[in-house]
């Protein structure tokens, strides 16, 4: 059995659901459900072996489920290797997660498995691996549906109706703040729709981005709800990056408060949240690159510092937990790429002697390959408020003009991501590279179609208008525009025959 959906959506919510239920209905069934980012050490020993059905039978009960010699570990074996009464279920979480490395491995550790008497088998994973697995294992995978808008309500009011502030109420205060908990979630999901174009709530339909949504306005719809205000004021512009931001800064402030009891109203107090706050960031950027990245990448980045906090310490303010191995890992694998992203903007915009390798991997990789894509959209984010210096802008624009990759606009514009579309032209022109601007601006793509066809396909007004405002020079200007108006495709098509094709003509 396979789900494949996007970052959020419950994968493993619905894993830890029928894991549950099964137990419940077929006690004598054998359930293993584990994470394969707590195995990582286990995976790589396994890379280096011939994976049969017998290796994968040991591999799930010895490493897996840590059986130790004896009855238990007998058994389960038997249970795989013939049909008994107690049937096994196996469940693997997490195997885009370990893709980069393992991919390979844990596709034949799992047509191994099929081999055996194993009942079921369960993987998760994101869409960008949902064809190869399906082709490999030959079957086909589910996907979860989003959230409705009324869904979307039900889940605010409904949690914000748990907190203690509200079960502290007398029966009519309850009654009365449950109609202003729903006036406030219908606003609040409005305004988000609104802010971030997301028409068809391909974001707000993500059962985590609305649980992080209810949990970063906790305080203020407390005090809407005891305030006499008949609709609440919400002046704000949300986006991803900024919604992340606005989580995490709200955890490390219970944390202080609650936890520390540090006392925010002195200056002294101030100060020390100041450097904790600074402090346990870069924890979690070191901890996170060293998730995501092999020791030899981490190395690139000259980051090989222990972290200043203790595991307990990063674990109190809720971002991070301790799994059963005693290993520390982030509640969700979007907080490794929020925090990879804050880093990575370090390295594009605040002169610290960045390394021209670590330039060429965030040029050559981390802006391309397919894995980085949620990692872009948060350095999208915070490169609409970190600007980077003149300086950072030239090394980078000579660096792309050495590299040569007449690519790098179509990805960013394919995704809509206008603030590296930016980032990357003005780099180019601070390097003093006019020919290297028009090259990138007019490359082609395999189907013929340049960055400009796919902002005009996507209907992104923003990053339409980041391509057309980068060509300073008035014949860099013209001789783009002429070719932008009278270049065509394979097909025979211009960007304005792409934008009415798309009913986008507006956006030219």
């Amino acid at each position: 059995m396979l789900i494949s959906d996007t970052t959020g959506m419950g994968k493993s919510t619905v894993l830890s659901h029928l894991s549950k239920k099964i137990k419940q209905k077929f006690p004598a069934k054998w359930v293993v459900r584990t994470d394969l980012n707590n195995h990582t050490d286990e995976l790589m020993a396994l890379k280096q072996e011939q994976i049969d059905r017998k290796k994968a039978i040991e591999f799930v009960s010895e490493k897996l489920l840590n059986l130790k010699p004896g009855l238990e570990l007998e058994l389960f074996k038997q249970c795989c290797e013939q049909k008994q009464k107690v049937r096994t279920v196996i469940m693997l979480e997490g195997f885009d997660e370990i893709s980069l490395f393992y991919k390979e491995t844990v596709i034949n550790l799992l047509q191994a498995l099929r081999q055996t008497a194993v009942e079921q088998l369960w993987v998760t994973t994101r869409q960008h691996l949902r064809q190869e697995l399906e082709d490999k294992l030959q079957q086909m995978s589910y996907t979860l549906e989003p959230f409705s808008k009324e869904d979307q309500v039900e889940f605010l009011t409904k949690f914000w109706g748990l907190k203690k502030w509200f079960s502290e109420m007398n029966n009519k205060e309850k009654e009365e703040s449950k109609k202003r908990l729903h006036i406030y979630a219908t606003k609040l999901i409005k305004e988000l729709v609104n802010s971030i174009k997301d028409k068809d709530r391909d974001f707000t339909g993500i059962p985590l981005q609305i649980g992080m949504l209810a949990e970063a306005f906790d305080e203020e719809v407390r005090t809407f709800c005891q305030s006499f205000e008949s609709t609440p004021d919400l002046p704000f512009q949300l986006d991803l990056h900024g919604l992340y931001g606005r989580f995490i800064k709200r955890k490390y402030g219970i944390y202080q408060e609650e936890k520390l009891q540090v006392r925010v109203s002195n200056v002294a107090g101030i100060c020390q949240r100041e450097r904790d706050l600074k402090n346990m960031r870069n924890d979690h950027q070191l901890l996170a690159l060293k998730v995501l990245f092999t020791e030899e990448q981490v190395a690139l980045f000259q980051n090989n510092i222990e972290c200043i906090f203790s595991a307990g310490d990063l674990t109190r303010n809720g971002v991070m937990q301790i799994n059963y191995e005693g290993k520390l890992h982030f509640i969700h694998h979007t907080f490794v790429e929020y925090h990879v992203a804050d880093y990575l903007v370090n390295c594009l915009t605040e002169e610290n002697n960045t390394s021209e390798k670590v330039k060429t991997f965030i040029l050559k990789d981390i802006f391309l390959e397919e894995d980085y894509r949620v990692i872009r959209v948060f350095i999208d984010g915070l490169l609409s408020r970190c600007k980077p210096s003149t300086q950072m802008l030239k090394q980078y624009g000579n660096c792309i003009h050495v590299l040569q990759n007449d690519c790098l606009l179509h990805r960013a514009a394919l995704e809509g991501n206008a603030n590296i579309i930016e980032f990357l032209l003005d780099s180019v022109r601070a390097g003093g590279h006019t020919d290297t601007v028009s090259r990138l601006l007019l490359a082609e793509d395999t189907k013929g179609r340049t960055a400009w066809h796919m902002g005009a396909i996507e209907g992104n007004m923003q990053v339409l208008e980041k391509l057309r405002e980068c060509p300073k020079e008035k014949r860099t200007r013209q001789k783009i525009k002429n070719n932008l108006l009278l270049d065509t495709n394979k097909q025979g098509r211009t960007v304005l025959h792409v934008a009415t094709d798309c009913g986008k003509v507006g956006v030219l």
